[in-house]
């Protein structure tokens, strides 16, 4: 069960990003060419960022420094990303009395939200690691070791972004309630 959940939040989150910038009179080829284009064009303008960082840090020997810089910049993005996404996905759920109601274990609908919301700010995070990778193994000569490194601790920063948001996301919750 918390596979199919899980299938129709991911897939409820694909339409809710898109639902902004598409209409529905758009064929569907014409809006992946529009979300691809995007997204490259959001890669090179961060992979132009970390070229000049990277490029300006290495004669200096401030590899970590760099890395800890994307860092940083990868816990940012995902932490208020995912504060905005956590929000309408695990406190107003419009289905929660659909559920609810269903034979489900309430275990299973809130892990499906969370792993929603998990994977959309992993993607996102890729999204900006992936252009701090290459122009890091360009300028380093780095190997597969540290790609992979690099990866995983992405992993990690996005599930500490990801608590840290459920707790702020409570938080607003919680304050939302009380304005009239």
């Amino acid at each position: 069960m918390l596979k199919t959940l899980l299938k129709v939040r991911l897939r409820y989150l694909l339409a809710s990003f898109s639902e902004g910038m598409m209409r529905k009179t758009r064929s569907v080829a014409v809006q992946v060419l529009l979300a691809v284009v995007v997204l490259a064009s959001l890669m090179f303008s961060l992979g132009s960022l970390f070229w000049l960082l990277c490029s300006s840090l290495t004669p200096f020997g401030l590899e970590r420094l760099y890395l800890a810089m994307v860092a940083i910049l990868v816990f940012a993005l995902s932490l208020v990303a995912s504060v905005f996404t956590m929000v309408p996905q695990v406190h107003y759920g419009k289905d929660n009395d659909l559920l609810l109601s269903m034979p489900i274990k309430k275990r299973d609908i809130v892990l499906s939200r969370l792993l929603g919301v998990v994977a959309a700010e992993l993607m996102l995070s890729l999204v900006a690691v992936l252009p701090a990778l290459v122009v890091y193994i360009v300028n380093t000569g780095a190997g597969v070791l540290a790609a992979v490194s690099l990866v995983v601790g992405t992993l990690c920063l996005t599930l500490t972004a990801t608590g840290f948001s459920a707790v702020l996301s409570y938080i607003f919750y919680k304050i939302s309630k009380l304005l009239p």
